[in-house]
């Protein structure tokens, strides 16, 4: 099961997802914003005030009743309180919304629901709400204008007129409900953020009262809140349109992202390979274009780092060469050449001598002929080609105990495997090189190398029963500085160790790097 989702943690499926869940959130936004801002002025439209008469005139025989002498305060304070906080509600389009005025003594006993021709009803329910029902009022007054009942008595106190707390215009709105023949709405807008409406109550012919109403703007809160309750019935279709629209965006959006940091992955792969002829692909400026600079930057100082190294071992190279040729082929040269001065005399006076001299001189030259074959042999190694390393050092060894004289016992132990070529290459040379320190220092008759194979690395051991060195007093030269950085470059190990009875170095190589030791 792991593994069926192991992509998922990839930076692709998470830019996915980080980009479906911000869709999600900047449509749910985007629609409560829609709805508050086409909501916040709702309440003053005609349709929204006929609307509102009209569902508070299906009250006028119930309150007709109550304000009859005597008032019963009760009925008229629990139909204030019902309808408080009422939001506007809209019939389907087959109920008749229109205007009706009761009959006679002021229509039936009962609010007779709306008759539908089609047994449905549509809630047209807006999202927001059309007014602040914090702040907006309700309240019923006698055919006098003293406040028998209201919502917000710390605004219209009860007992009192009504006249004193109300605004000239609204003073006119409540005169002209109380003139109409028929019981039509009087309403007026006071600067976009209230609403003031009288609606007569009526029994038979004569007004008996009024029902006042003032309607403000919702508050940003109030509108929010409603917006995001009344968003949750359409919640399930929005989440799976919007998920499908981030999922599709976001995945296109993260792909080409995720193939340019393929890209520099493969690049970075070839580079650790020591192949700098490709670089890093540049597109625009943003980031990611700015670290492929970046890389190829770092590239083009990698290659002149290279190339200075090369430069350095190569000049290494050449001053351990004339070393070489100085300790070895140059001084047996010398001798050749005085002995050759000296025949000229030895011929006149001692042929005998003349041709011991002769032979010396002959013995010399193949020195220096076979002293130049290993420095030749050393420049311009073996190659490895189709051969593992421990074929190729098998070759090496017969090649080397035919020039030198020197009797070498090589041994291979446990199942052979091969490492990567370039490092195969390095450790020949580090063979090479011990092989020909043995040959010019240690007066050795015979080697001894073991190549052990083990599952985790290799272990090559090489000793000879030569005089030694003391390891205290004679400093490393040139040559096995430049085997121990070759073995510590293939993570390995190079261990020495030098007595009376002899030489022996030790190397162990990982056969993979970064495992040493992780038997």
């Amino acid at each position: 099961m792991k593994q069926k989702f192991r992509i998922f943690p990839g930076i692709k499926w998470k830019l996915t997802f980080t980009y479906m869940l911000a869709t999600l959130l900047m449509l749910f936004m985007v629609e409560v914003l829609i709805a508050v801002s086409a909501n916040r002025y709702a309440f003053t439209s005609l349709n929204f005030v006929y609307s509102s008469a009209q569902y508070l005139d299906r009250s006028n025989l119930l309150l007709s009743n109550a304000l009859s002498d005597p008032i019963d305060k009760t009925i008229l304070d629990d139909w204030v309180d019902s309808r408080k906080d009422s939001y506007l509600q809209i019939p389907s389009r087959n109920v008749d919304r229109g205007f009706q005025p009761p009959d006679g003594d002021g229509g039936g006993g009962q609010e007779p629901p709306p008759q539908l021709t089609d047994r449905s009803l549509i809630d047209l329910t807006p999202k927001t709400m059309a007014f602040s029902a914090s702040q907006s009022t309700l309240t019923v007054l006698d055919s006098t204008g003293m406040i028998i009942s209201t919502n917000n008595a710390g605004v219209f106190p009860i007992g009192e007129y009504i006249d004193m707390y109300l605004t000239e215009d609204e003073l006119d709105i409540l005169d002209m409900a109380k003139a109409a023949l028929i019981p039509a709405p009087q309403f007026i807008i006071l600067e976009q953020e209230s609403v003031s409406m009288a609606l007569p109550i009526r029994k038979g012919s004569e007004i008996v009262g009024t029902i006042f109403a003032q309607y403000y703007a919702p508050t940003l809160l109030e509108q929010v809140t409603a917006a995001v309750v009344g968003f949750f019935p359409e919640l399930p279709i929005f989440i799976l349109i919007s998920a499908c629209i981030g999922v599709i965006f976001g995945f296109g959006i993260a792909s080409s992202f995720t193939r340019r940091l393929d890209h520099l992955e493969s690049i970075t792969l070839q580079w650790g390979k020591g192949d700098f002829t490709t670089s890093a692909e540049v597109r625009g400026n943003d980031e990611i274009s700015r670290l492929a600079l970046q890389l190829n930057h770092m590239s083009e100082q990698f290659q002149a780092l290279i190339e200075k190294e090369q430069l350095l071992a190569s000049m290494e190279e050449r001053n351990r060469l004339a070393r070489d040729l100085h300790d070895s082929v140059k001084q047996q040269l010398f001798a050749i050449s005085m002995n050759l001065g000296a025949l000229r005399t030895l011929l006149v006076s001692d042929k005998k001598k003349a041709l011991q001299q002769i032979e010396v001189s002959s013995a010399l030259a193949q020195q220096a002929l076979d002293e130049l074959s290993m420095l030749i042999n050393t420049l311009r190694p073996l190659q490895l080609g189709e051969q593992t390393l421990s074929e190729a050092v098998a070759e090496f060894v017969q090649v080397w105990q035919k020039q030198t004289g020197i009797s070498v016992v090589f041994r291979k132990v446990g199942e052979v495997f091969s490492i990567a070529p370039e490092d195969e290459q390095s450790l020949f040379r580090v063979i090479q090189e011990a092989f020909s320190n043995i040959r010019r220092h240690s007066r050795a008759s015979a080697v001894s190398m073991v190549m052990r194979y083990t599952p985790a690395q290799m272990d090559l051991q090489i000793s000879d029963n030569g005089v030694g060195y003391d390891m205290d007093n004679v400093q490393h030269g040139l040559g096995l500085r430049s085997m121990e950085e070759r073995v510590n470059e293939l993570e390995g190990t190079f261990t020495m160790n030098s007595s009376k009875n002899g030489t022996s170095i030790t190397i162990q190589v990982p056969r993979v790097k970064g495992e040493m030791g992780d038997e």
